[in-house]
């Protein structure tokens, strides 16, 4: 597989994203963001799509191909909002190659809450 999905999000979306406001992931706030500020701003740059609802938060996802980040290997992002309309977490899916790479940049930015590395097909990261 060429891909990889790396999680970004605290406890991703299980915990209460009022407990991580003030963390910022590619622009926007966990706990703060809402929806459809995310849905302007984005749509200056790049198409925003539904994702329908989340089954662990209960509340909608917007999706977009990334490119409006500019970060090298990046194929698609997909915001994770609760009930309340506020971003609760954020999915990044990348070329596997970069996975190394964006790992240790964002484990130097957040506290690494759980972690699973298997020597073979996806590693995923939770932050």
């Amino acid at each position: 597989m060429k891909h990889f999905i790396m999680f970004v999000s605290c406890a991703i979306i299980l915990a209460n994203s009022s407990a991580t406001a003030g963390t910022q992931v590619l622009g926007a706030e966990i706990g703060v963001t809402t929806g459809e500020q995310l849905r302007k701003a984005l749509s200056k740059n790049t198409q925003v799509q539904d994702g329908g609802l989340n089954k662990y938060s209960g509340g909608q996802m917007l999706s977009t191909d990334g490119a409006s980040y500019e970060i090298e290997g990046l194929l698609g992002v997909v915001y994770i909002f609760d009930t309340q309309g506020k971003l609760a977490g954020v999915i990044m899916e990348m070329e596997k190659s970069r996975f190394a790479s964006v790992y240790q940049f964002l484990k130097q930015k957040y506290t690494v809450s759980s972690e699973r590395r298997p020597f073979v097909g996806n590693q995923i990261r939770a932050f």
